[in-house]
């Protein structure tokens, strides 16, 4: 790993939402980004930029089903692990548990998105 790509990482993680993003795709094998935004309150654009700078770091990658955008963690990244260990333990265990919990309630619910695949 370079020096730019561990700068373009930090960057992306210095970010609270994303940093919350990254760690949320812990517990969740693929989640779309209408479910970021109904749990975040931001609108699609807002959620597309945040997830757009953790893809462009290598974080995460996306799929595109239609016209919904499902992201995951890249795992084929080997210094993942260091990454997750890194900020995990930073960010308030409350707060993560209360992401986790408000996305299971989410997920349960179906997607309120118009059209979204995941009524």
């Amino acid at each position: 790993m370079t020096l730019a790509n561990t700068l373009k990482k930090i960057k992306a993680l210095s970010d609270l939402t994303r940093l919350r993003i990254f760690l949320l795709l812990v517990s969740y094998d693929e989640i779309c980004s209408c479910y970021f935004a109904e749990l975040f309150g931001f609108s699609a654009p807002t959620i597309s930029r945040h997830t757009s700078i953790l893809c462009e770091s290598g974080l995460i990658k996306e799929r595109k089903e239609s016209r919904w955008v499902f992201f995951s963690l890249n795992r084929q990244d080997k210094k993942i692990k260091y990454w997750l260990q890194l900020f995990e333990s930073s960010l308030n265990e409350k707060d993560l548990n209360s992401d986790i919990l408000k996305m299971r309630q989410i997920l349960g619910n179906g997607c309120k998105a118009k059209g979204c695949l995941k009524k």
